[in-house]
């Protein structure tokens, strides 16, 4: 399998000409809403961007995005509108909440004076730049262009529900919609793909003009000179491990949980699991970073399908078994990395047709722990690590320091469709 690197500056205009001449930017950065593989691109980047002079802000939803933002000596703006038993993704299908994230993101925009904001799939923010004038860089997946379903599945149903908010709040300001799909809002910017074109499957209609640069993710914290770390045994667990599920886990896994390594993701949900296990053998950890120099990696990582964790593990050189639950994107990954030699996935008793966006909001596990021992014990970790290791040399090809320059030269002021976007509109207090 070839992983060419193709990085085009096909939209640059003189305004991020003009950034890249900058000596010291001033740069925003937005993740979507929560999710550690999306605030981690933001941190990867803002590291960087740092290095090269910009000032920069990331924005958080919690103490928790908060706190391990500020301990990468990164600035923090605290999103004014919350998500407490909200699922992040069905927030935007609210009129009311799309509304109220137009204009708290007008106010962060105004409060932060940024020169460009990077905002990853966070469909508000592109409207508050397209109304303040403020150019932005789109970090957008295979899932946020438009004309994309997911495996086995028609237009996807979340989008139809997004569209129908976006028209009710396009009425309220007498502004004029003109959208085929509502992701076409996301890409009237700059665009890039924290991915490698084998793994995102971009329609075709614009397929031609996605820029990848690569993954995105905490392993390029890591030494050039050593990419991959020694494995030493252990077997890494993330994500897939619950209160519901921990005997089940304990049962099938008995034998080997002095080798386990259970990361949660969660702390809340660490300090829930951490006295369940507690004499198995098995360490419970809030995240597992494999960019620690001088650390080691596992020897297997069982995932969730995150796309920022699966990425991380090609990175790493960690042959990896997928065990998605209903959420859609996570399914589609886990078919993704069946395309690669170093993965395997589990999708037993999943069907497209039960993957929907509020189930995955439950946190529901169909796949058996029994199913995924099986599934390791029939892995060949042998030729899987040896085609993990030459996918992490090939994806040394993708700098993040590429990405950057992307970014910069791709960002460009938003275009709306109606002219009534020039307007001062709402813009909250506080």
């Amino acid at each position: 399998m070839s992983f060419g690197l193709r990085i085009t500056c096909t939209r640059s205009t003189r305004r991020g000409m003009y950034h890249m001449m900058r000596i010291a930017p001033n740069v925003l950065f937005t993740p979507w809403g929560n999710g550690n593989g999306h605030l981690m691109r933001m941190i990867v980047l803002a590291r960087h961007a740092e290095s090269q002079g910009a000032s920069t802000t990331i924005a958080v939803a919690d103490e928790g995005e908060e706190k391990l933002v500020q301990q990468n000596g990164i600035s923090t703006y605290r999103y004014t509108h919350r998500f407490i038993d909200v699922d992040p993704w069905m927030a935007w299908a609210d009129a009311s909440f799309v509304a109220h994230a137009i204009g708290s993101d007008r106010l962060m925009i105004r409060n932060t004076s940024p020169d460009i904001v990077v905002s990853d799939s966070r469909l508000s923010m592109h409207m508050a730049a397209a109304m303040e004038r403020v150019p932005v860089t789109a970090v957008v997946q295979d899932m946020d262009f438009p004309g994309y379903c997911y495996p086995g599945r028609p237009r996807e149903q979340l989008w139809a529900q997004v569209e129908v908010a976006l028209k009710s709040v396009f009425t309220t300001h007498k502004w004029v919609y003109e959208y085929a799909d509502p992701r076409e809002l996301m890409q009237n910017a700059g665009v890039i793909v924290p991915g490698i074109p084998e793994l995102e499957e971009i329609p075709r209609v614009v397929n031609s003009e996605a820029v990848f640069v690569g993954p995105l993710t905490g392993h390029y914290q890591r030494s050039r000179a050593s990419p991959t770390l020694h494995q030493d045994g252990t077997i890494l667990f993330y994500r897939i491990v619950s209160v519901d599920t921990i005997d089940e886990f304990i049962r099938a896994f008995n034998d080997i949980l002095n080798r386990a390594v259970v990361a949660t993701g969660d702390p809340r949900v660490t300090e829930t699991l951490a006295p369940k296990l507690r004499g198995t053998g098995a360490r419970v950890l809030t995240l597992w970073n494999t960019s620690e120099e001088g650390g080691a990696s596992p020897s297997c990582a069982i995932i969730h399908g995150g796309h920022g964790t699966l990425l991380h593990m090609a990175q790493a050189g960690v042959p990896t078994i997928v065990v998605p639950d209903l959420s859609p994107e996570r399914y589609a990954n886990a078919l993704k990395a069946e395309m690669l030699p170093s993965m395997t996935a589990v999708t037993s008793g999943l069907h497209p047709v039960d993957l929907t966006w509020n189930s995955q909001g439950n946190q529901i596990r169909v796949v058996r722990h029994d199913a995924v021992r099986r599934a390791l014990d029939a892995f060949d970790l042998t030729a899987a690590r040896s085609a993990a290791s030459a996918l992490a040399r090939r994806l040394q090809r993708y700098t993040i320091g590429q990405a950057w320059r992307a970014i910069v030269a791709e960002s460009r002021v938003p275009t709306l469709h109606s002219d009534s976007f020039r307007s001062n509109g709402d813009v909250p207090d506080s």
